[in-house]
């Protein structure tokens, strides 16, 4: 009797198992065949980049069945290009709300933006309700014109590096790590063996912000703005913290 049951239950999954891959077959083959929606003359190319935006497509086997996927770095640099040199396309909406990528990559699509710029063609920006962050408005200052509602907020808190040290937490545990390390700018293990900042790297940490703040000068000098406003307007906001951290 117990084996049957287990026959039973068995067969029983093996067939939900069998009817779960049919579906996604079908489903497969359904969106295969729809055709991909044509481009007419005078089109805009909306280009929303909220959310992320990864170098390489994440492993999403369900996503991509059913087409569904992000737009990754290649993606979005790759359509400007395409629009700036296709004579179907009359000019790009850009989206940035809501955009989270590194630096590193904001800095690849602002270049692409830049470059589709200079075909001649249109380029318009906006926001929702939620307005810009730093990382949006970025992107977004390349535009010819830049529209966001009257009540939307525009974040600009400048740019801070928190790191981490365990070391006294560790000391008081009777914890020592054991740490091997090639050159002085080899940093990853001083969260675990230091209490502050090693003069190496505090110095290639204050290069990294330097080159992020450099970024800003960039916006500043694109759109006809005073040298370091932005930055001034930055120290001049009431910090939400002391600047020292209490001692006990």
């Amino acid at each position: 009797m117990g084996r049957f049951l287990l026959s039973l239950v068995a067969a029983f999954l093996g067939t939900l198992a069998a009817l779960f891959f049919l579906l996604l077959l079908v489903t497969a083959l359904f969106v295969g065949s729809e055709t991909a929606p044509g481009v007419e003359h005078g089109s805009v190319l909306e280009l929303d980049l909220g959310g992320i935006i990864p170098e390489v497509a994440p492993l999403d086997p369900i996503g991509s069945l059913v087409g569904r996927r992000g737009l990754t770095l290649r993606d979005v640099t790759e359509a400007l290009r395409k629009a700036a040199a296709d004579d179907r396309i009359e000019a790009v909406w850009l989206k940035p709300e809501g955009v989270s990528a590194s630096w590193a990559t904001l800095s690849e699509v602002r270049d692409a933006l830049e470059t589709y710029r200079a075909s001649g063609k249109p380029l318009i920006a906006s926001s929702g309700a939620n307005g810009f962050s730093e990382a949006s408005y970025y992107l977004a200052s390349v535009a010819d014109s830049v529209f966001t509602p009257p009540e939307a907020t525009f974040e600009l808190n400048g740019f801070y590096l928190a790191v981490p040290f365990f070391a006294g937490a560790l000391d008081k545990l009777g914890i020592e790590p054991e740490v091997i390390r090639a050159g002085a700018y080899k940093s990853a293990a001083e969260s675990f063996t230091n209490s502050k900042f090693s003069p190496e790297n505090r110095q290639q940490y204050e290069e990294l912000l330097e080159g992020v703040s450099q970024r800003q000068s960039r916006v500043e000098v694109e759109n006809g703005l005073a040298s370091r406003c932005v930055v001034r307007r930055v120290e001049l906001t009431t910090p939400l913290a002391p600047a020292t951290p209490p001692t006990r």
